[in-house]
């Protein structure tokens, strides 16, 4: 089967794809329908090399163990197969779109004047951050690391409930290009100062990057915006964060620790794990109430 180009309306297993949704360094994301049932699911199609049989054993094998763990806040894989080379997952499919897309709509609005859908209020905010911080936890607990915490890689249902996507996907990609115990070749505005240095990815790494996703809902800007991959990897590895409420003045001085442990440097210094910084997120925010905002609802 033909990878490199359009798959539309061609059956991959028991799935037909019907639209693009995205792709990435060695995969592509569709819409696709089941037609025994006419159910709408996000299809993950990745090609494997047919001279590597290894290589098609192994990726089975981590995609069952991942399909194995047990979390209410991570986007299931519902089901995979090996269809002619082709390593194909099937997850149900996510209304809401993801925070990076809603994120965009929010700065397209703001570029043009346009009064659109506010920034999302603390409660909200600290909602979507605690979700991510039990998705989190569970694959920790099941012995993997996410390695690729970012706003593409979470997805909202149609009640604005956000969930953790692309679960395995860095590990897929080690297996692929054959990158071992290194980093991916993924590094984003996220990533923990490890994985600037070419190191693999940890539980603390994956932490870090919820720090700077919470930041960010919390204050509406990045912790790191440089605007060159030089500048980034030396903000990460080196600088120190500024506290929030220097960024948006009501927030409490309370927030400044737990962001400076989370968001240190050495993975050492960093919280034991994601859910004792989301406890000092709460215990500095302990008058806030939890809610789901329009910015998480409203339609893409």
């Amino acid at each position: 089967m033909e990878t490199s180009g359009p798959l539309l309306n061609t059956e991959i297993g028991p799935y037909r794809c019907m639209q693009v949704l995205g792709e990435g360094i060695n995969h592509k994301l569709y819409h696709a329908i089941e037609p025994e049932t006419d159910r709408l699911i996000a299809l993950r199609v990745i090609p494997l090399n047919p001279h590597q049989s290894d290589l098609q054993y192994k990726s089975a094998t981590l995609v069952r163990h991942i399909q194995a763990i047990n979390s209410a806040y991570t986007v299931p894989v519902i089901d995979f197969g090996i269809d002619d080379d082709v390593l194909y997952i099937a997850s149900p499919d996510m209304p809401g779109g993801s925070l990076e897309s809603r994120f965009k709509r929010f700065h397209q609005d703001k570029a043009v004047h346009k009064q659109g859908i506010p920034w999302p209020s603390l409660g909200s905010a600290l909602y979507l951050v605690e979700r991510i911080a039990h998705a989190l936890d569970d694959v920790h607990s099941a012995g993997y690391v996410h390695g690729l915490v970012d706003p593409i890689n979470i997805m909202f249902d149609k009640k604005g409930h956000g969930y953790l996507g692309e679960l395995g996907i860095s590990q897929l990609t080690k297996l692929i290009f054959r990158l071992g115990d290194t980093n991916s070749l993924y590094v984003s505005r996220y990533a923990a100062p490890e994985l600037w240095q070419g190191n693999r990815p940890q539980p603390a790494s994956d932490q870090y990057s919820l720090a700077c996703l919470a930041y960010e809902l919390f204050t509406g800007e990045l912790p790191f915006s440089g605007q060159s991959i030089y500048t980034l990897m030396k903000q990460h590895t080196e600088d120190a964060v500024m506290p929030p409420r220097f960024v948006r003045p009501e927030l409490p001085d309370t927030l400044t620790i737990p962001f400076w442990r989370a968001l240190a440097k050495p993975m050492e210094e960093r919280y034991g794990n994601v859910g004792e910084f989301v406890d000092d997120l709460r215990e500095a925010l302990p008058d806030v109430a939890r809610d789901v905002s329009p910015f998480f609802t409203e339609p893409l």
